[in-house]
């Protein structure tokens, strides 16, 4: 079965597709991401840094920061639909985050550089894997990402593949999220 685009639907990857996490940032302007219920999920999602906030129904970082949620399995497709209102910012989904040391695997849309980028972060941002794609201000960019085991694939906009094996750090991790990293360009999460 088919999921909307607008949905991050964590799924087992056998299985029945039962979402394990969604959420659609409905609420009022201004509301913070810190502790909100998901539309499913089993746990509150967590503002690690910055100021997350709802706005128009999309999650958005006022600030540079990262959230996160607890999906309850390392295993997972996952669908996010980023945004960026300037040219300087990028949005990215985490993966494989590991709350005890703030490491994690990001995907990041790069609207300055056209590039959809998986970084390791471990204490600095190492590069994996990089592809040339278009990628425009104030427009809506889907990012899906399988992990499985040791690897980590993702597209975004349907192609640009990447995909990077042997992605032991966090193996285990269950927690999912976002991070936004400029302070000067407003990046959204459309659903996640």
């Amino acid at each position: 079965m088919p999921y909307p685009m607008a949905a991050c639907r964590g799924r087992p990857l056998v299985g029945p597709t039962v979402p394990a996490f969604l959420a659609n940032f409905t609420g009022s302007n201004g509301t913070t991401l810190n502790g909100l219920a998901p539309d499913s999920g089993p746990n509150a999602l967590v503002v690690r840094s910055g100021a997350w906030t709802i706005q128009s129904n999309k999650a958005s970082c006022g600030t540079a920061g990262i959230w996160t949620a607890d999906i309850g399995r390392a295993d997972y497709v996952a669908t996010a639909v980023v945004r960026a209102s300037g040219s300087g910012a990028g949005v990215a989904v985490i993966v494989r985050y590991d709350p005890s040391n703030g490491f994690y695997y990001m995907l990041n849309a790069e609207i300055a550089s056209s590039r959809f980028r998986l970084y390791r972060y471990d204490g600095s941002f190492n590069q994996l894997q990089s592809a040339t794609v278009t990628l425009n201000v104030n427009t809506d960019h889907t990012i899906v990402v399988t992990v499985s085991g040791t690897t980590i694939t993702a597209t975004i906009n349907g192609a640009n593949q990447i995909q990077q094996t042997g992605a032991t750090q966090n193996q285990a991790s269950t927690h999912i999220g976002s991070r936004c990293d400029t302070s000067s360009n407003v990046g959204t999460i459309d659903s996640f």
